[in-house]
């Protein structure tokens, strides 16, 4: 599921429409993790931010989002 998908979801039925998506970017992961901790979601948001983190060791925001 790509970043465009995974927003347009979102906006229609919010976190529960996307909660079980499986984004294959890390992009769309991290936001991911974003939708998960606005729903005070933590676990998800934090397991979401690893995976993104792990994907892209190069970004210091992914990194940051784990710390």
């Amino acid at each position: 599921m790509t970043l465009t998908e995974l927003w347009q979801q979102y906006q229609t039925g919010g976190y529960v429409a996307v909660k079980d998506a499986q984004p294959t970017d890390a992009q769309a992961i991290f936001y991911l993790a974003l939708a998960a901790f606005a729903a005070d979601e933590f676990t998800a948001a934090l397991a979401h931010a690893r995976t993104a983190a792990a994907q892209t060791p190069v970004s210091r925001v992914y990194a940051e989002a784990v710390t």
